[in-house]
């Protein structure tokens, strides 16, 4: 139970990270894109 739980938020966070990251990336390129 407890380890399922761990995985479980192991993954959203990877997933937020991803996110974010993705977010990052896609922010410069637009920016690059402007300028």
């Amino acid at each position: 139970m407890g380890t399922d739980l761990h995985i479980f938020c192991g993954r959203i966070q990877l997933t937020l990270a991803l996110g974010l990251l993705l977010a990052f990336v896609a922010n410069v390129a637009l920016l690059c894109a402007w300028l």
